[in-house]
């Protein structure tokens, strides 16, 4: 799976993302404005996650909100957690090394402005009818997530 920020999980199971539901998604998005962001740390969940986490959620957060404001049989994560946490994960479901090989990997990459560029861009919600992006080079963290 490439890198991506989850927006909300569950969703639509894919044998029922017809156009209604895409029109739906593109009307939440449309009204969605670009936003910054960037990933300047990493931090897990538990000993099987490492992820990179966006110095500021909240513009991702209100992503989630909005979409599940129009999809509310789609509580995030099925309503289990209080707080959405929003990531970027690098590695999931590996031995704990090679979760650690991955985060030393990116890590340089979110140190301070002045001896790395971290990792950051502008953010354009999904439209409807986009397709994937293509794969990049497969470094350690790469193999984690595209598992």
């Amino acid at each position: 799976m490439p890198a991506h920020v989850t927006v909300l999980f569950p969703f639509v199971p894919p044998g029922q993302l017809d156009d209604v539901v895409l029109q739906r998604v593109a009307r939440v998005t449309d009204g969605t404005r670009a936003f910054d962001h960037r990933f300047s740390r990493t931090a897990g969940f538990g000993d099987d996650v490492v992820y990179l986490a966006p110095d500021d959620p909240q513009p991702f957060r209100d992503l989630t909100s909005r979409v599940h404001a129009a999809f509310p049989a789609h509580p995030p994560f099925e309503g289990v957690y209080d707080h959405v946490v929003p990531h970027l994960t690098i590695g999931l479901g590996h031995a704990r090394a090679e979760l650690e090989a991955a985060e030393r990997e990116v890590l340089p990459t979110c140190r301070s402005p002045a001896e790395q560029q971290p990792w950051c861009c502008s953010a354009s919600p999904p439209r409807a009818g986009t397709g994937r992006h293509g794969r990049r080079s497969r470094s350690a963290a790469d193999r984690l997530s595209y598992r």
